[in-house]
């Protein structure tokens, strides 16, 4: 609500009164947005169970708020390397809709991405196969930037026909 100031207040009192009150709904503020934030984890932690039949087997030890990416994590959409790998290398079916250049889904699988994030899912194939423009926010970490050059990549390899200039790191 209205903060009112009380009578008979010092310049300098009043000055302090002021400031102890932003600092009140600054804190506020980001305890809003620190509950809003946890509660999107929840529901996209569910939600990722949920598509993958709720066969998460982690101890629940993450601390709240604190999620980051394993790069060794082999659940779930979006994974880099760990399961799936076969003796020749990661299964890289995931990537097959796409239908991208063979010497980047060979780079991929060497960096051990085996497959899309939920927004590389929604964005590379009306990029790639359809050259549209694409709006898109997700959260820190989930793939945005892989998401906004592969298309490129895509079609400089498909244009150029080759590999000109790329190393071979077999």
């Amino acid at each position: 609500g209205t903060f009112v100031m009380p009578e008979g207040l010092s310049r300098k009192e009043q000055k302090k009164l002021l400031a102890d009150q932003k600092r009140a709904r600054h804190k506020a503020a980001l305890r809003l947005k620190k509950a809003k934030i946890a509660e999107r984890r929840r529901k996209y932690k569910a939600k990722k169970e949920a598509r993958s039949g709720g066969s998460d087997d982690s101890s629940g030890s993450e601390e709240e708020g604190t999620a980051k990416q394993n790069p060794t994590d082999s659940k779930g959409p979006g994974t880099v390397g760990g399961g799936g790998e076969e003796a020749d290398g990661p299964n890289m079916a995931a990537w097959d809709t796409f239908e991208l250049h063979p010497a980047i889904v060979g780079a991929l699988g060497r960096l051990g991405f085996t497959s899309p994030t939920p927004i590389q899912e929604a964005c590379l194939m009306p990029a790639i196969n359809g050259r549209r423009d694409i709006i898109g926010a997700a959260q820190t970490g989930s793939g945005k930037t892989l998401a906004f050059g592969l298309p490129i990549l895509q079609r400089l390899l498909a244009e150029g026909g080759g590999e000109p200039g790329l190393p071979d790191r077999s």
